[in-house]
């Protein structure tokens, strides 16, 4: 027990003078330097092996093993206290040099910019900035450009246009680089599109690539460049051959290149024949280029082929087509669809307005409309004693609207009769023969809300049946006739500062009324454009409802007035400037030109549009104004 109690005791004294650094140590007396010389050996020797210590009951024999352990761990915490100073001082020296020069996208700021509307088929004038505001430059600067579907290239050979990368290269510490973009839009009227863009980078010394998106540029198509138009029966008889007439105009103020119509054929319609040739297949036409106002027109001939009351539906799409395949559609600008109810009549009976066989015309105010009904036996069996009646109503009849007809017309009853004793033809009609019975109508002017009249069209006969008894044979069909609204457009000019007359290199400033009035129908998105001459600046100061927007590029201002109710009208107040030039001393110079009014009537679904001349710096002579106050002078 002796022993392990002595041995507990030397490990407490080591333990003691390894962790109590300030225990006073045993002093050794130091070696003395002389100048008596040393032998030493001149060749290499093996060291002598020390002598290990062995630890007995004593303890001095233990002190030079634990002073040799000690100075190990003062070396290794001296090594670790070198290293981390070195990493703080490589820290620090870094983050002196470049803690100032880092990278942030924060930094980068990308303004894209542009008209909230454009008129399909227009041009979109985008202007994009970006600025670099870190304090190093960014490097491989590329700009990409998401377009819209539908977007092409401007220029005389148009393409497709996707995605656009624009390499801007360096971009210094402070630097703004702007860049123009343009691109010809398509696509519906109110559809709503958008161009993102986002900047692609790097920064020297790394090959790691960094974007930054922008803010993307959204905008409204505020109108279609073309409209379509089907005409066609909407009652048929299966196996029967039909037309249908399709006709696209152009909306656009510029010339309209390669257009496509694509017919899309329902289950049993075969097609047969069309008064222009097909582009490709018996489904698609090309428009090789359409002037603005102009149109152009196909008439599909075919048959249809069903169980009676079966419908049938053919679609028609006119856009552009794509760049990679022209045979197929990129874009579809507009939609109409002919919709066909099959019927099996024994008496073959068509409505005609104005040689139009849809049962539904829209007439302008005042304008007579010429109808025809025609009455065709399509039984293999003769008929005989036919009558027909038209009966007439709505709010939009008067008495003196009917003439003109090979008819009877009882103004009591509002009704036309045809019969044997009006038309011989109609005693007996063979199988296949046809007889035409006309009319002519004109809607009353004084009408002004909606103003309607409805046709009913009924007719009767009889055969004899296979076995020699009578069949009173029966048929009907119906029509109406719409008066559109009839909008209109006036404007007038006011001075209000500098010369008047106006003085040549002289600025004067006037204001522009311009007012839209309504007739009898609800007119839906009214817009209003005009644009001004070179020389004319827009003071962007307006008034009225709806809202306002000026294309610099194209000069042209765009009032988007909105709805104006039936008998309504709406007022719009705008600012501009003129400074004429030496040239135009003595003449009256253009302030405005032409205004145009294009909107829907709510009632006939038809586009209205009136226009109106020119404003000039000419004002409206009155008692303090002269004529001639609008010829430039020096």
């Amino acid at each position: 027990m002796t022993g392990i109690h002595d041995n507990k005791k030397r490990i407490d004294a080591l333990r003691a003078r390894l962790y109590d650094r300030g225990q006073k140590q045993t002093e050794h007396t130091p070696t003395v330097l002389t100048d008596t010389p040393k032998q030493v050996a001149t060749t290499w020797q093996e060291p002598p092996t020390p002598k290990r210590s062995v630890i007995h009951d004593t303890e001095p024999q233990d002190i030079p093993m634990i002073s040799a352990r000690h100075k190990k761990y003062r070396r290794l915490i001296l090594k670790y206290s070198l290293l981390a100073f070195l990493a703080s001082v490589i820290v620090s020296s870094l983050f002196f040099w470049f803690g100032n020069n880092s990278i942030s996208a924060d930094n980068i700021n990308i303004a894209v910019s542009g008209p909230f509307t454009v008129g399909g088929g227009e041009e979109l004038a985008i202007q994009v900035g970006v600025t670099n505001q870190n304090a190093v430059p960014i490097e491989a600067a590329t700009l990409i450009i998401d377009y819209p579907a539908g977007a092409r290239s401007t220029g005389d050979q148009p393409q497709d246009l996707y995605t656009e990368r624009l390499s801007l290269d360096t971009i210094a510490a402070g630097q703004t680089v702007n860049v123009p973009l343009s691109a010809t839009i398509y696509g519906e009227e109110n559809a709503e599109q958008e161009v993102k863009v986002s900047l692609e980078y790097r920064i020297a010394g790394s090959n790691a690539t960094f974007y930054k998106d922008a803010s993307p540029l959204s905008f409204k198509i505020s109108s279609a460049p073309v409209s379509i138009k089907v005409e066609s029966n909407t009652k048929i008889s299966s196996g029967q051959e039909q037309a249908i007439k399709v006709t696209v105009s152009s909306n656009s103020q510029t010339t309209l290149r390669n257009i496509l119509i694509a017919a899309d054929y329902p289950t049993g319609f075969e097609f047969g024949h069309a008064d222009q040739e097909p582009f490709v297949g018996s489904n698609e036409w090309q428009i090789v280029s359409l002037e603005p106002g102009e149109s152009y027109t196909v008439t599909v001939y075919g048959t249809v082929g069903g169980q009676t009351n079966d419908e049938r539906v053919v679609h028609f799409n006119v856009g552009v087509p794509s760049d990679k395949d022209p045979t197929n559609l990129a874009t579809v600008l507009a939609t109409a669809t002919a919709d066909f109810v099959i019927e099996n009549p024994f008496l073959g009976l068509e409505l005609r307005l104005d040689n139009d066989t849809d049962g539904e015309v829209v007439a302008e105010r005042g304008q007579p409309i010429s109808g025809e009904i025609i009455l065709t036996n399509t039984l293999n069996d003769t008929i005989y004693d036919a009558k027909v009646s038209l009966v007439l109503s709505g709010n939009a009849l008067s008495d003196p609207a009917v003439y003109e007809t090979d008819g009877y017309y009882k103004s009591s009853t509002h009704t036309i009769t045809w019969d044997p004793s009006t038309n011989s033809h109609l005693s007996e009609i063979l199988p296949g023969d046809s007889i035409s019975l006309t009319f002519h109508i004109t809607p009353d002017q004084a009408v002004v809300r909606t103003p309607t009249i409805d046709l009913a069209v009924n007719a009767e006969s009889r055969r004899v049946s296979e076995s020699r008894v009578p069949e009173q044979l029966q048929g009907s069909v119906t029509g109406t006739i719409k008066v559109e609204t009839n909008a209109s457009l006036t404007a007038i000019a006011k001075h209000v500062s500098g010369p008047l007359p106006p003085q040549s290199e002289q600025s004067s400033a006037y204001t522009v009324t311009i007012v839209a009035e309504n007739g009898g129908n609800k007119l839906q998105n009214t817009v209003i454009t005009f644009s001004l001459p070179p020389n004319v600046t827009w003071s962007d100061t307006t008034s009225g409802p709806g809202t306002f927007s000026y294309n610099p590029t194209s000069r042209q201002v765009t009032w988007q007035a909105g709805d104006i109710e039936a008998l309504g009208r709406a007022t719009a107040i705008v600012g501009v400037s003129i400074e004429p030039s030496v040239g135009q001393i003595g003449t009256t110079p253009t302030l405005v030109d032409a205004q145009t009014l294009r909107g829907t009537d709510a009632y006939t679904g038809t586009t209205i549009k009136t226009t109106s001349a020119a404003i000039t710096t000419e004002m409206k002579t009155d008692d303090s104004a002269q004529s001639g106050n609008g010829r430039v002078v020096e």
